[in-house]
């Protein structure tokens, strides 16, 4: 999907502390993909991108509206491709992964973003 940074049909996780980014940096990422644009000069492969806003989407709409402001020929280019799921998911149970699963797999996704971990693993440690 990203050259030198995400493979298809990978997994991968953005770890650090509380409020240092990890959200705008997905955000971006996933905006880049929608948009098949190159991210920090590597190739991107474009592609349709769901992002799973588990707190709701409350901080989300901040974001969409930054990258809008900061990046606005990369929001009208991606805008297309990325379809917001504002819901929290428990990835620790097996009915929500499935749901999601399935809907990817319906939907023909090449990337899920699930934002947060912490707000989506449920009991799951």
């Amino acid at each position: 999907m990203i050259k030198n940074w995400l493979g298809e049909n990978a997994i991968s996780v953005v770890y650090g502390d509380s409020n240092c980014g990890k959200s705008f940096f997905a955000v971006d990422l996933a905006y880049h993909v929608a948009a098949g644009q190159s991210w920090f000069n590597n190739k991107v492969k474009a592609g349709n991108v769901l992002y799973v806003a588990a707190e709701g989407g409350r901080g989300f709409g901040k974001r969409i509206a930054a990258v809008k402001l900061q990046k606005p020929d990369l929001h009208a280019a991606g805008s297309q491709n990325l379809n917001l799921l504002p819901l929290q998911v428990d990835l620790h149970g097996g009915a929500d992964a499935s749901a999601i699963i399935n809907q990817a797999n319906r939907s023909q996704y090449s990337l899920v973003v699930v934002d947060t971990l912490a707000m989506s693993i449920g009991e799951g440690s």
